[in-house]
């Protein structure tokens, strides 16, 4: 940055006719900012809740099989017992 800033100063960089004449009076490096925790891990807490949001699907998807499944094991009924279309026999 500072080879930069100093090839400026002395006219060691050419620049194009179109930006037309420059002379750098004063240059000040500053560094950078101290960006905030959610700035530096943004990329961390978006994979983390994506992840979270991922496990959360699978787990009910294997929640709701599970329980289709016990549904259609437990269907069978016995031979004697009245099922409702029974029940109601015309006179």
């Amino acid at each position: 940055m500072q080879s930069i800033i100093a090839q400026l100063s002395e006219h060691g960089i050419r620049l194009p006719e179109t930006f037309g004449n420059y002379k750098l009076l004063s240059w000040n490096v500053e560094p950078p900012r101290k960006r905030s925790w959610l700035q530096q891990y943004y990329l961390v807490v978006a994979l983390a809740v994506m992840l979270t949001l991922l496990l959360l699907v699978a787990a009910l998807g294997i929640f709701l099989i599970l329980k289709n499944r016990e549904e259609i094991v437990h269907s069978y009924k016995p031979v004697d017992v009245v099922v409702p279309e029974q029940e109601l026999q015309p006179l």
